[in-house]
């Protein structure tokens, strides 16, 4: 769920594995607070992403038309959060996996908590069959 002016609005995040490290994500739900943000047609966001850890820490690098967005991915008591790094970092000009993993690690271990898109984050999400 969403919170909104209106109320909770519903969004399903549905994850295909393309490979071990390779998914398929399609957001689909209420995504108006995105689109000032983002060309969505419709109300589905599709996109890529790949899985990689930095330390103890999980991320999905999430390729959307021709842009990537690092986040956190989280795991705890069956809910999954999915975390965007605030754009001032990723804004940075990153230019390989090495560069990409000391910044990851620095930003992480040097803050009390990491500085997340608050706008942005999927937290808690359960599972539904």
């Amino acid at each position: 769920m969403i919170e909104t002016n209106s109320g909770a609005k519903p969004i399903k995040v549905i994850f295909r594995e393309l490979n071990e490290k390779e998914y398929e994500i399609n957001i689909i739900g209420y995504l108006d607070q995105l689109k000032p943000f983002l060309y969505i047609p419709g109300d589905t966001l599709k996109a890529t992403a790949f899985m990689s850890n930095v330390s103890q820490w999980q991320f999905l690098n999430i390729e959307y038309k021709g842009q990537t967005y690092i986040s956190q991915l989280r795991f705890e008591n069956e809910k999954l959060s999915i975390l965007p790094l605030a754009e001032y970092f990723t804004a940075k000009y990153i230019k390989s996996d090495s560069q990409l993993r000391t910044a990851v690690e620095f930003h992480f271990r040097t803050r009390l908590s990491p500085i997340f898109e608050q706008s942005f984050c999927m937290r808690n999400m359960v599972r539904v069959n």
